[in-house]
């Protein structure tokens, strides 16, 4: 009885490895298709995202733009975004820039305030392998003027 089994057990792996030989497979299995990475990806406080964004640096993108589905301002940035911020600009070295985004100007010329980003110390970064592609990179943050939420972040490749 178990030795029936296993003979048609068997024969239907052998069908089904023929079957994808005639084909054109091969014999051999293909492998799963992987996306490209992403230039423009929008901020989520999730472990996939820093998953994709470590993906777009690690493949050498020119540029890669995170936009906010949830309004931000330039004084509550989430830790998860602050470590990015971090990487790039204490970690590896790359510029940091903080301006008033074009898209949102002003007519009027009131001034509310100086408009700060300040950035939290995240030295144990060290041991996080996921932040390593972010080295090659420059960061500018877009911010509305009057109210300092954040329109954009933009990670630009340093030109060597």
């Amino acid at each position: 009885m178990y030795r029936s089994l296993i003979h048609r057990l068997a024969t239907h792996i052998a069908l089904g490895i023929f079957a994808l030989h005639g084909a054109g497979c091969g014999g051999s299995i293909a492998a799963l298709p992987v996306e490209a990475p992403a230039s423009a990806l929008e901020f989520a406080d999730e472990d996939d995202f820093d998953v994709s964004l470590s993906r777009a640096f690690d493949a050498g993108l020119p540029e890669v733009v995170l936009t906010f589905r949830d309004p931000m301002t330039t004084d509550s940035i989430p830790a998860r975004l602050d470590r990015w911020l971090y990487a790039v600009s204490e970690k590896y070295g790359g510029d940091l820039e903080l301006k008033a985004d074009p898209m949102h100007a002003s007519g009027r010329s009131a001034v509310l305030g100086d408009v700060g980003l300040a950035i939290a110390d995240h030295r144990g970064l060290e041991g996080y392998v996921v932040y390593l592609p972010a080295r090659g990179y420059d960061v500018t943050v877009y911010y509305r003027p009057l109210t300092g939420q954040i329109t954009s972040v933009v990670f630009r490749h340093k030109i060597p």
